[in-house]
């Protein structure tokens, strides 16, 4: 067991990135003598322009709360300390990158909670169970897919992809647009990252044309959305009609598909198997 070196408070600096490194139990000792000694510590605010391509100017610096207590009070207490000013990151973001990146997590009452009762009733167990179908049918695409290729990288071919397609498939993006929202995300999320985005780019005009793409996006579904709305009973009756023979279409080329494949030969053994042993029925 490595030996955990015994600091005085004035030593902890939960700013400095050593500090982080330091082993799990390491860390909760610094804790539980900021609890004990100087619970509400003030500490200044790292220096941002260390290389990683996104410089933000350094903040006025910040108070940790250690205390069990104090967190469940600054929680509750919205009016005096907001998430929505500054996100919630100790680096603060500049107002025009807040809607971007930031998230419903950096947003207060009475937005805050408009925005949960929307995202909760989409993943509540009924709407789920719903939607179940659609996440298997999207998983195995993509193992086929992996399958295909011999190896891959789990993120890239299966992970990412799954979660994408879900996720727009539940916001109505049609599949042509998912490259585009699967592209913006990473910019914005992994803005300092070389993978995704050229160390020598502008990465927060990067970060903010990332962020226009995918309002727009949006708007464009939401205006869809809008005139289906706006159309008679008729109509919509005729929308409804032409998405329901499309999604037919869909299933017949899966069917056709999964056949040649030979994925469907273990269900066609067991009922060629349950005809033969007089266990079938005509429909």
């Amino acid at each position: 067991m490595a030996n955990v070196p015994t600091l005085a408070v004035d030593d902890i600096d939960l700013s400095d990135l050593q500090f982080w490194g330091q082993p799990p139990s390491g860390r909760l000792a610094s804790f539980a003598l900021l609890r004990a000694e100087r619970h509400l510590p003030f500490f200044e605010e790292p220096e941002m322009g260390d290389g990683s391509g996104l410089v933000l100017p350094r903040g006025p610096g910040y108070y940790a709360v250690t205390r069990h207590a104090d967190v469940v009070e600054v929680t509750r207490n919205s009016e005096v300390f907001c998430s929505g000013k500054g996100a919630l990151s100790i680096i603060d973001l500049p107002e025009e990158l807040m809607a971007y990146f930031a998230g419903m997590i950096s947003t207060d009452n009475p937005r805050h909670a408009r925005l949960r009762r929307i995202v909760s009733a989409a993943f509540n167990p009924k709407h789920i169970r719903s939607i179940e179908h659609t996440i298997e049918e999207a998983a195995s695409r993509l193992i086929d897919r992996a399958a295909d290729l011999g190896e891959c990288d789990f993120v890239t071919n299966f992970a990412a992809p799954l979660s994408l397609e879900i996720i727009c498939d539940m916001m109505g993006v049609p599949e042509s647009e998912r490259s585009t929202v699967f592209r913006c995300s990473n910019e914005i999320i992994y803005a300092d990252d070389a993978e995704f985005v050229s160390q020598d780019a502008d990465h927060l005009a990067t970060m903010l044309s990332a962020g226009h793409e995918i309002t727009a996006l949006m708007g464009d579904v939401a205006d869809i959305k809008g005139r289906i709305e706006a159309l008679t009973p008729e109509e919509q009756s005729e929308v409804l009609w032409w998405l329901l023979e499309r999604d037919h279409d869909r299933w017949d080329e899966q069917i056709a598909r999964d056949l040649l494949s030979g994925r469907l030969d273990v269900l066609i053994d067991e009922a060629k198997a349950d005809r033969a042993a007089g266990k079938a029925r005509e429909l």
